[in-house]
């Protein structure tokens, strides 16, 4: 029996509507399709599953494997057997790059392409719904503002608030294309949406309130403190734009981990490189914004948040301090 196992980011619209596009693309040529939705952090853990041993063909999209996520030894072994299936845009490393090219049987990786649309471009070409679909994704993942953008913020703040059997139920109304209706939200997703813009604006404001700003030479940075509601995107996209005289953004969000960082739009990797420092600290990202996470995976709360920050307002400090960088904009 023919198995099939999909597997792609849970938290934004490129990972929900990339999950979409390939269910939709395999659904009526397999005998068995095992899918998850995760975060980042998840891979390895799934990898080890019994449901993903015995698949014959793997599908990956929209999360980096990337080597914080997964050494090249347990790529190998959990990877190696399986007709492997990558559709990606996060960055890589040029020696994990050549493994996962040697070992994929598809690898599709662009830095400028979110992974639905690439997805689209290859399995549905002149499609117009895929199409659709990955340019609100491609929107979303690139602050694109227009149309598609923010019918795909709406699709975000309902991914933030639905359960697990919510979200599956989301990715069968997707492929059957009963989500929406023109641009608007189908009616059983409006209250959700509205449920979450509410939590969402308050999330902000207190965000606003734990926000403290710092400067390292000339360059002003903005730290702050989120609840997962807001997690990745939302919340760096939230705290630049309520600091707009700020060159960078950190978020560190209640109950994760991480550390997430983005530079403001204009300055570029040569100006402040916060993907190279996400690197260097075992982290990952794209187009000089990403994220690490805390040793020892160390959570994040109310009452440990001030001795976090304080030591990563130093960590970075002493990280700039030791490298040159100017301003190109």
């Amino acid at each position: 029996m023919r198995e099939v196992c999909i597997i792609s980011h849970s938290g934004d619209p490129d990972g929900i509507f990339s999950q979409a596009l390939l269910l939709k693309h395999t659904r009526n040529a397999v005998s068995r399709i095992h899918s998850f939705m995760i975060e980042n952090d998840e891979i390895i853990q799934l990898l080890k599953r019994d449901e993903i041993r015995n698949c014959s063909e793997l599908y990956i999209a929209d999360l980096p494997l990337n080597e914080a996520a997964i050494t090249d030894s347990e790529l190998l072994e959990l990877l190696s057997d399986k007709d492997l299936y990558y559709y990606d845009h996060h960055y890589l490393s040029n020696s994990r790059d050549n493994l996962l090219k040697n070992i994929c049987k598809v690898y599709l990786r662009e830095e400028a392409v979110c992974a639905a649309k690439i997805i689209s471009r290859v399995l549905f070409p002149l499609e117009p719904y895929p199409e659709f679909v990955s340019e609100i994704a491609q929107a979303c993942d690139f602050n694109i503002i227009n149309d598609r953008f923010w019918v795909g913020q709406k699709l975000r703040r309902i991914i933030s608030v639905i359960s697990i059997d919510e979200r599956d139920e989301l990715v069968d109304d997707i492929i059957r294309g009963t989500w929406f209706d023109g641009m608007n939200l189908h009616e059983k997703y409006v209250a959700k949406e509205s449920e979450a813009n509410k939590l969402e604006k308050a999330a902000i404001m207190f965000m606003n309130e734990m926000t403290e700003l710092f400067e390292i030479k000339d360059y002003k940075f903005a730290i702050s403190y989120a609840s997962q509601i807001l997690y990745m995107k939302p919340g760096l996209s939230n705290l630049a734009v309520c600091n707009p005289q700020c060159d960078a953004v950190i978020v560190l969000y209640e109950g994760k981990s991480d550390v997430l960082l983005t530079a403001a739009l204009g300055i570029n990797a040569n100006a402040i490189p916060i993907l190279e420092y996400c690197v260097y600290k075992g982290g990952g990202g794209r187009n000089n914004a990403g994220g690490y996470k805390l040793e020892k995976e160390k959570i994040i709360s109310r009452e440990n948040y001030l001795e976090i920050k304080n030591h990563i307002i130093k960590d970075f400090t002493e990280y700039l301090k030791t490298i040159e960088f100017e301003y190109n904009y």
